[in-house]
């Protein structure tokens, strides 16, 4: 096993572990809270409840595909961002998990790339 196939697997494992910590946080949420009815929202917050699936959708996406999940994650995190007023930490906790599963997929094509040549 090479360095970047090695450090390929440790980002996709540890966006996986802190994917499933945030989606179990957010789920517990949810259950206790309720979902929000999207009819009675205003358009700006139907369009962050969107954004804000997305980025879990994206991640869930990622543990398959991990190049394509990740962008989708990391776009709708800053999507989210943009809309979000206050203390953004949270957001940027859910783009953690997409920048990684990126990396992850680069140092695996990048090594794939290198063992043909």
């Amino acid at each position: 096993m090479t360095t970047r196939n090695a450090l390929g697997a440790l980002c996709r494992w540890t966006a996986r572990v802190i994917a499933a910590l945030l989606l179990g946080v957010f789920l517990i949420a949810f259950i206790v809270e309720g979902l929000p009815n999207l009819l009675t929202l205003s358009p700006a917050q139907q369009a962050e409840t969107l954004a804000f699936a997305f980025v879990f959708g994206g991640i869930l996406i990622g543990w398959r595909w991990e190049l394509v999940g990740g962008l989708l994650s990391l776009v709708s995190a800053g999507l989210f961002l943009s809309s979000v007023r206050g203390p953004a930490w949270f957001v940027v906790a859910l783009a953690i998990p997409g920048a990684l599963l990126i990396t992850s997929a680069l140092l695996r094509r990048a090594d794939i790339g290198r063992s043909k040549s």
